[in-house]
C-alpha cells in the first residue's frame, strides 16, 4: 500500500508538504499541490484513517441517515451529499433507516458504532427512529434535513415543501385544470394540515394555499390516499378510472408516483396532457425522459447538500455555541409535456 512517504519521495519533497498538500492547506504552492495530488492518485493513495484520528481526533468521515436509497430521489439526495463531502476531502457512510422499523437493540447497537466513527451525522428528520438514534450519538454533532425540531435543538436544512406544493398546484390551475386529484394524500380538509408540521402537512397547506390565491373553490381538489410507490400509484390511478372518477388534473405527491400513474393512464388510453394534465413533485432526472415527459417542481438538492455541509463542519470545528440556525433551500418549477397544454 502507498504511503505518504513514498509520494514525499516520488515527488521530490518532504512528509510535512506532503500533508500539508493533501489537505489543501494555503502555504503550498498551487502547482506543488497540483503535482503531489496528481502522484497520490496515480499511486492509489489512501488515507490512513486511523492515524488521521489519531492526530486529530477527527475521522474524516461524515455520517448519513437514508430511506429508500433505491429510489431515485433518496438516492439523488445521498449522491449530492457525497459530491459536497468530497469537494471538503471528506468521506461519507451511508445508513439506511427503514421507515416505521421497530428500533431493536442490534440495530440501536449498530447505529452507536456508526455514530462513533463519524465526526459529524446528517439526520433524516422524519423517521420514527430519530429520538433513539439522537440519544445514542453522544456529543458527535448532528444535522437534520427536514422540518426543523424544537426538541433536538439542532441545525436544520429544510425545503419549502409548502410553497413547491403551491406552485405545483398553482401551475395546474394556470393551464385550465377545473377538477384535481392529488394522489398521496389521506386529507379531506384544510384544518387537517393547518400545523404544518410534517412534509404532508406542509404539502397539503400548499395545495389549498393555491386555492387560495386563484380564487377557486378548494373543493375541487380531491385528495386520493396512496403509497408512494410506483406499484401503488400505478394500481390506485387504474382504481380512478375504472370507476368513471373525472378529472382533469392530477397531481402526485412524488415523481416516482406519477411514474405509476402514467401508465395506468396510458393503460386506459388516457391521453396526457390533454385529457389529463400530470404533475409530480421532487425533479427527480428521470422525469425527463418518460413519455410525456414530467412537470415537477425541483428542490436545488446541490444547494441543500452544500448548506448541510457548511453547518456541520462549523460545528465540527467547534461551533458548539452556536444557537441553532435554519435553512430554507430554492426550488423551481420545471414544465414538461405532461402539462404542455394551452389553457381552456
Amino acid at each position: 500500500m502507498t504511503t505518504i512517504r513514498d509520494i514525499a519521495r516520488i515527488a521530490g519533497v518532504s512528509i510535512a508538504t506532503v500533508s500539508l498538500a493533501l489537505r489543501d492547506d494555503p502555504r503550498i504552492a498551487n502547482a506543488t499541490a497540483k503535482r503531489i495530488k496528481d502522484i497520490a492518485r496515480d499511486e492509489h493513495y489512501v488515507v490512513d484513517l486511523t492515524a488521521r484520528s489519531l492526530h486529530n481526533k477527527r475521522n474524516g468521515i461524515i455520517g448519513m441517515t437514508v430511506f429508500d436509497i433505491d429510489k431515485p430521489y433518496p438516492a439523488k439526495v445521498a449522491s449530492e451529499v457525497v459530491a459536497a463531502a468530497k469537494r471538503r476531502n471528506l468521506e461519507t457512510l451511508m445508513h439506511q433507516l427503514v421507515p416505521d422499523a421497530t428500533p431493536t437493540d442490534k440495530y440501536l447497537a449498530t447505529w452507536k458504532a456508526v455514530s462513533q466513527l463519524c465526526d459529524g451525522i446528517i439526520l433524516n428528520s422524519d423517521s420514527a427512529l430519530r429520538n433513539g438514534l439522537y440519544r445514542l450519538s453522544g456529543d458527535t454533532p448532528m444535522l437534520l434535513l427536514g422540518e426543523p425540531d424544537d426538541e433536538f435543538g439542532l441545525d436544520t436544512v429544510t425545503i419549502a415543501h409548502d410553497r413547491e406544493s403551491e406552485l405545483a398546484m398553482g401551475h395546474l390551475l394556470d393551464i385550465g385544470c377545473t377538477g384535481i386529484v392529488v394522489l398521496g394524500s389521506p386529507y379531506t380538509s384544510e384544518e387537517q394540515a393547518i400545523g404544518r408540521k410534517t412534509l404532508l402537512d406542509k404539502r397539503a397547506y400548499g395545495f389549498y394555499q393555491a386555492c387560495r390565491h386563484h380564487q377557486v373553490d378548494p373543493d375541487m381538489i380531491r385528495f386520493v390516499t396512496c403509497d408512494w410507490s410506483m406499484t401503488e400509484a400505478h394500481r390506485q390511478m387504474l382504481y380512478l378510472l375504472d370507476s368513471g372518477e373525472r378529472f382533469d388534473g392530477l397531481l402526485c405527491l412524488t415523481d416516482t408516483m406519477a411514474m405509476g400513474a402514467l401508465r395506468a393512464l396510458k393503460d386506459r388510453n388516457v391521453q396526457v396532457p390533454e385529457d389529463i394534465a400530470v404533475m409530480g413533485l421532487d425533479g427527480i432526472r428521470e422525469g425527463e425522459f418518460l413519455v410525456p415527459s414530467l412537470s415537477t417542481v425541483e428542490p436545488n438538492l446541490r444547494e441543500q447538500a452544500e448548506q448541510a455541509l457548511t453547518l456541520l463542519t462549523e460545528r465540527i470545528e467547534g461551533g458548539t455555541d452556536l444557537p441553532p440556525r435554519h435553512v430554507d433551500i430554492g426550488y423551481r418549477l420545471i414544465q414538461r409535456e405532461s402539462t404542455m397544454r394551452l389553457r381552456s
